[in-house]
């Protein structure tokens, strides 16, 4: 399953019609009828994804939203509605919610952006879990209260809409604003580079030109990181479902209420300061003591407790997580052979792959010479054998080119993966588990090495 998204609608056609659409793209969903039910259900498990009706008596769609923001402040939460009113759509922004959709919904459009936000949620749970680790360690530190000004760029042709749009901009606390015209974004000295955030006007674009922007700033070094919200037709949901697939963070249906521009801008504003602080705080008096030097990986001491709290999270999900062990085929060869300084370039490359070829939620670690551990939460046996032989691959198919040598040489990996399997196995030290992805590992070396391997209980 990709996630568990809760339906809140009084009317049982609503929900059952929605839970269709949302069980064919192999969701788990579960239902409430009504606003108690579903604050009952959240705070007995807390779902990835919560998609409530408006429609309750006395603003019951508004006390649910700031419910959950309150006691699950990242769990995404989008609001469907019959009738389009400003006073409504808007104190739902306010109360915390990250869309309002009219019905009858577009289904592609629904669907990217369950998977935009379930993406964002992503980055959020992250940086709780490795916050949680570092307390695990003992390194820990006070929180500081300063965030400096975060950069929204406007990205639009029409002078008139920059203007209006930079007014309303303005009255953001904590945000200063830079105009870009289209043609000139990717120009040297233009600003790009700073942004925080982007604000791309595609509806006096081109499909074309817009969805190329898009894909642009999300691929470049100095803009992949920002993030981005597309400004559209309301008349253009399959435009703006493709927006959020390319790497958009939000689409804003045009026309637009000045007030929904400013709560939209300040969601995604905290969001890119959340992810910055995730980028940015393992480094900060964690690295020397958490990461292999000569890699930059996580060490072991890093590993384990970290891994803790994911079997932590695997418990309370219900989710299996799979372990791999990884080790370099015949690395003491490459060493005897071409010396320590080519051996260590190896290991270098090695964990440059594997870390571009992972997601930003899983572990990976160097916890000796040439061995390497991954972990993969929230992940079935199935995505686990893809993502093992992805990476299996990435090493094998390039050779490795060595400054020294002046020319290319083989490397190939080993794997072995283990599912964490039933609760038994989810409690430290994880010597089971371990054992596991262990002999997995050494059947693969025994099958002739460069393979793949799952553990046989697995299975």
């Amino acid at each position: 399953m990709s996630g568990q998204v809760l339906i809140v609608d009084e009317v049982a056609t609503n929900r059952i019609v929605l839970k269709v659409k949302l069980a064919s793209a192999k969701y788990d969903v579960v239902q409430s009828m009504s606003v108690k039910d579903a604050i009952a259900q959240i705070d007995q498990k807390c779902p990835d994804v919560v998609v409530m009706d408006l429609g309750f008596p006395d603003l019951g769609a508004v006390t649910l939203c700031q419910h959950i923001r309150t006691s699950f402040p990242d769990v995404p939460i989008i609001v469907t509605a019959t009738h389009e009113s400003s006073d409504d759509k808007i104190a739902a922004f306010a109360a915390g919610a990250d869309e309002v959709l009219l019905k009858p919904l577009n289904e592609t459009l629904l669907l990217a952006r369950i998977r935009s936000l379930l993406r964002a949620k992503d980055a959020a749970s992250e940086l709780k879990l490795r916050d949680d680790t570092k307390r695990a360690l003992g390194f820990a530190e006070q929180a500081t209260n300063f965030e400096a000004p975060s950069t929204v760029s406007l990205i639009t042709a029409p002078p008139a809409a920059s203007q209006r749009w930079t007014s309303v901009l303005t009255s953001v606390s904590g945000i200063k604003t830079i105009k870009l015209h289209i043609d000139d974004v990717f120009e040297v000295g233009s600003g790009a580079s700073h942004s925080d955030v982007f604000v791309l006007d595609a509806a006096s674009l081109s499909t074309v030109r817009a969805m190329q922007l898009v894909s642009e700033l999300r691929s470049r070094k100095d803009t992949r990181l920002a993030t981005i919200v597309v400004v559209l037709s309301d008349t253009q949901p399959d435009i703006a479902a493709m927006a959020l697939d390319l790497g958009a963070n939000d689409v804003l249906p045009y026309p637009f209420e000045d007030q929904e521009l400013r709560l939209r801008i300040h969601t995604q504003v905290r969001r890119k300061q959340q992810q910055d602080r995730l980028r940015k705080g393992v480094s900060d008096g964690l690295n020397a003591a958490v990461t292999d030097p000569l890699t930059g990986l996580f060490n072991r001491r890093y590993a384990m407790p970290h891994l803790e709290r994911i079997a932590e999270r695997a418990k309370e999900s219900g989710r299996e997580f799979a372990v791999m062990m990884l080790d370099i085929d015949h690395f003491k060869s490459v060493n005897d052979k071409y010396g320590h300084r080519a051996g260590d370039a190896v290991l270098i490359e090695v964990a440059r792959r594997l870390r571009n070829n992972l997601r930003l939620i899983d572990l990976i670690a160097r916890v000796g010479g040439e061995e390497f551990l991954v972990t993969l939460p929230e992940t079935t046996q199935e995505e686990a054998e893809i993502a093992a032989q992805r990476l299996r691959s990435v090493v094998d198919d390039t050779p490795f080119h060595i400054p020294q040598l002046g020319m290319p040489v083989p490397v190939t990996l080993s794997i072995g993966v283990a599912m964490s399997g039933d609760e038994a196995l989810l409690t430290p030290p994880f010597d089971h588990l371990f054992g596991r992805a262990d002999a997995a590992l050494y059947s693969a070396k025994n099958a002739g090495r460069n393979t793949v391997e799952i553990s046989a209980s697995a299975a």
